[in-house]
């Protein structure tokens, strides 16, 4: 039985997503998941209560710790990391972290000559935020006092706008979830790069998925437990992709693709590659560690 680790404020969307899945689809009829939280856990008996799903439905119930976990969270406070830890005593936790910090993620794509060649020039000088030729990913609101306080923590990174396609003097963001499945395999999860309105868009695509997965894929070197990637990319006025974060886990996937093939071709990945972990431990491989 696979392990679904939430958190209580995203556990109704996990319960919905998943619930759907398993009773709408026939090849999911055996399958079983049980959804739990970080408050659930006894470690001292090593039980957790929570939410098993079946073609059946949902019944509360409580277990051992599963063998394999996929964590869905976003823990920042380090009490709340420290459990994750020592979950992982217990449990083979896939993506044991989802938010990494960017300027040690562009350290890492630096190191291989391949990967190197998908990143603009990067800068963590928090006085270049006063130049309005740089930018932050993910947040245009950020005041001057977070970004000194993240500045400390190098949990971002800035590039500099100038030569890349803007719309409303902001850089169009393409975002890619990339997600291992059969034998461990990375694969872009389709539908979810937002190319509308733009020329050789069948070429781009090529392009960024070549990226995205490369990327991934030597991120993951570092990173053993990464089994799905939030890819974001940036490109210039030529349509030259490049890679501008690399996070795990988006909630948005099952916000906006819970019943599309987006959400229905994660399902299957999170099986196939949960299987293959199985095989693996049989073997006395662990590939998360």
């Amino acid at each position: 039985m696979l392990g679904i680790l939430s958190s209580t404020k995203k556990n109704e969307t996990h319960l919905k997503f998943f619930s759907h899945i398993l009773n709408t689809f026939n090849e999911y009829k055996n399958k079983s998941l049980f959804i739990f939280t970080m408050n659930d856990i006894d470690f001292s008996n090593k039980k957790i209560k929570g939410n098993l799903i079946t073609k059946d439905g949902i019944e509360f119930s409580k277990i051992s710790i599963p063998s394999i976990t996929f964590n869905l969270t976003d823990y920042s406070k380090r009490s709340s990391r420290k459990k994750v830890e020592q979950l992982a005593l217990y449990s083979n936790i896939v993506n044991e972290a989802n938010r990494f910090k960017q300027y040690m993620i562009m350290e890492m794509l630096s190191s291989n000559k391949q990967t190197h060649d998908f990143l603009l020039k990067y800068e963590i000088d928090i006085k270049k935020i006063i130049e309005k030729s740089f930018f932050i990913v993910d947040d245009k609101s950020y005041n001057y006092s977070k970004i000194k306080k993240l500045s400390r923590k190098q949990e971002f990174v800035m590039f500099n706008k100038q030569d890349l396609l803007l719309s409303n003097n902001y850089p169009v963001i393409i975002t890619l979830y990339v997600q291992r499945g059969i034998g461990g395999e990375w694969k872009v999860l389709p539908g979810t790069q937002k190319l509308e309105n733009i020329k050789e868009s069948d070429t781009l695509y090529k392009k960024i998925n070549f990226a995205a997965i490369e990327s991934t894929a030597w991120i993951s070197c570092f990173i053993p437990s990464l089994s799905f990637s939030t890819v974001n990319f940036v490109l210039d006025n030529n349509l030259n992709p490049y890679l501008i974060s690399l996070n795990g886990w988006d909630p948005k996937i099952l916000r906006e693709n819970s019943h599309n093939h987006t959400g229905i071709e994660f399902m299957k990945n999170l099986f196939d590659y949960t299987n293959f972990l199985n095989i693996e431990q049989k073997r006395g491989v662990n590939l998360v560690d």
